[in-house]
């Protein structure tokens, strides 16, 4: 089995903004965001050793868990249920923190093969990820029919 990094972010999560123009140049809004929150990442892997002689670099699964706050009227929080069906999109949530991992935890995010998303309504606002080394396992011989 390969490495396994386990942590929990206990801020509300946050998505990935589209990149901005002011005049000739393009800019991301959420380059502030990523600065605070890789500051986080840095403080809950500190006690990974390995992770500060090497960065995770081949096949990675990640797993992130969002936990989102709940609706405000209890006509709205059944009508709910588990699962968060709106705003920020799943896709953002992913991004932004896979950006933010790059460096601190893996060389580069292209490295990631296998990835399990979920959004969830909750009282406790937080982002949970697990990232897993995926240890290299043969290709099959498959033969194709024609």
């Amino acid at each position: 089995m390969g490495r396994e990094i386990r942590f929990t972010l206990y801020e509300e999560p946050l998505a990935q903004k589209r990149h901005r123009r002011n005049g000739n140049r393009t800019y991301d809004p959420s380059a502030t965001a990523k600065k605070y929150v890789g500051f986080m990442i840095k403080q809950y892997t500190e006690n990974y050793a390995s992770l500060n002689e090497h960065l995770l670099c081949g096949p990675i699964e990640v797993t992130m868990n969002f936990y989102m706050p709940m609706p405000r009227t209890k006509a709205a929080r059944k009508k709910k249920g588990r699962y968060h069906t709106s705003k920020p999109d799943i896709d953002n949530l992913f991004k932004f923190y896979s950006d933010v991992m790059t460096g601190i935890i893996y060389a580069d995010d292209a490295y990631i093969c296998k990835i399990n998303v979920t959004k969830y309504n909750s009282d406790t606002t937080r982002t949970e990820i697990i990232v897993k080394e995926i240890l290299q396992e043969p290709i099959p011989n498959i033969e194709l029919k024609h």
